[in-house]
């Protein structure tokens, strides 16, 4: 009995009539006989354990491997009642990726921090600057759709180029909570080295609590956070994980005082619950250019085609109005090394800029479909 499907390889979708009694290699052969696929693609399928979408393989699986082993659910944004399969590409120069959107759009490295990358919304400069581009696209526990060929990060932000993100990061903390956003390995121009939030025991700021905050600039500098390719910023391969990855850390203030010498205090611990380490992975190659964005399966796992976006950073952009207000002998006033010193929380977050506005275009045509739940 034959059936049409969406096959997709690309932002569009191409119906392509299988049998359903047929092997995942009889339905390589035809898709390929087609001229839809090429020695170098893959089949995904949803994985029972995992419930993430998984690369087929080894490429001998597909002889006995069923075409429904490999069927997604019919959507509603294909506008027609057909199952999808979905391929993507492990060509080395130019690799796909894998990733999920984070719950609610933060990532919590544990139950007591959290942060968010958005558009910058309150700098004039930033608001022109980014009219018409995109919200930055975050996915976690990333990696090559190539087992063979893996690279890999826990966290990654993928932006449009040029575009000015502000900072949301949240945070547990006694008497406040202090923040940094340096870059790995002390390279480049760190965005933070310390910001405080200062709770002063009132009804309206409470001690002992979470709390959010915004950065919209450098600390150091009254400028806009702009985010560039590596190689427009001539950053040599060799140091783009160094570059192109930020870490946030929060950490629980015991005391601070006001200008005038008055001290609040809170000597409460750090609530105890689940924490997950958080690291960037391996060096991600620069892909080749490409328009075509995979679309991830019901379950609302995303993929990103290979060659669609290529390793990026930070950059002092154009001016900001923020303004700071102080907060005076934060203890501690560095970021510790440890939870027992105060520590909350660490991320790392690996950025990415679309290799083109056409690349952009595809995925948030995607996005912005219903093939994604974000």
């Amino acid at each position: 009995m034959s059936e049409p499907y969406n096959v997709y390889v690309g932002a569009t979708p191409t119906i392509q009539t299988l049998s359903k009694g047929s092997t995942v290699a009889e339905v390589r052969k035809t898709l390929t006989t087609a001229g839809r696929m090429k020695d170098t693609d893959v089949f995904l399928y949803q994985n029972p354990v995992t419930q993430l979408k998984t690369v087929l393989a080894p490429r001998s699986a597909e002889d006995t491997a069923k075409l429904q082993s490999i069927a997604f659910p019919a959507v509603q944004a294909a506008g027609n009642n057909h199952q999808l399969i979905q391929i993507v590409s492990v060509a080395r120069e130019s690799p796909s990726l894998l990733g999920t959107t984070p719950a609610e759009g933060w990532f919590r490295p544990n139950a007591q921090m959290s942060v968010r990358i958005g558009l910058n919304t309150r700098d004039p400069s930033a608001i022109s600057n980014n009219r018409g581009l995109f919200n930055p696209v975050l996915l976690e526990n990333v990696q090559s759709a190539d087992p063979n060929n893996p690279v890999s990060f826990r966290n990654c932000c993928i932006v449009q180029k040029g575009t000015i993100i502000s900072f949301d990061t949240g945070s547990w903390g006694a008497a406040g909570f202090g923040y940094t956003i340096t870059a790995a390995a002390n390279m480049g121009a760190n965005i933070c080295d310390g910001m405080y939030i200062s709770y002063d025991g009132s009804p309206r700021t409470p001690y002992d609590r979470s709390t959010t905050t915004s950065l919209n600039r450098y600390v150091g500098s009254p400028n806009t956070i702009q985010i560039e390719s590596n190689a427009s910023m001539r950053i040599a391969t060799q140091l783009n994980i160094a570059y192109s990855t930020i870490t946030v850390n929060t950490f629980s203030l015991s005391s601070w005082e006001k200008k005038d010498g008055t001290k609040y205090q809170s000597s409460t611990p750090i609530p105890s619950g689940p924490s997950n380490e958080n690291t960037s992975g391996m060096l991600l190659q620069s892909n080749s250019s490409v328009s075509n964005w995979t679309p991830p399966p019901p379950a609302g796992q995303s993929s990103v085609p290979g060659g669609a976006v290529i390793p990026a950073s930070p950059k002092a952009g154009p001016p900001s109005e923020e303004k700071f207000s102080s907060v005076y002998a934060p203890t501690p006033l560095k970021c510790p090394a440890t939870r027992a010193e105060g520590l909350v929380g660490s991320i790392q977050i690996y950025f990415l800029v679309f290799t083109s506005k056409e690349a952009a275009n595809a995925v948030i045509k995607v996005l912005n479909s219903g093939t994604m739940q974000m």
